[in-house]
């Protein structure tokens, strides 16, 4: 937030809450349906395969 100008940062703050929100609800929708369709183990590497991806953004950013 500290390179987010000040009239933006409740824009900002907007948007982080409505993906925040986003990842709440699909994110067990898609793991259930991984897990219906094929294993448990699957859906925790999905789950791992889409953390590294998120830290590898998360570190490109910055």
């Amino acid at each position: 937030m500290k390179y987010v100008p000040q009239e933006s940062k409740s824009t900002a703050m907007g948007f982080f809450q409505a993906v925040y929100a986003l990842g709440m609800t699909l994110f067990p929708m898609i793991c259930g349906n991984i897990v219906s369709h094929f294993s448990m183990l699957y859906a925790y590497l999905f789950f791992s395969s889409d953390l590294f991806n998120c830290i590898k953004y998360f570190f490109y950013i910055l």
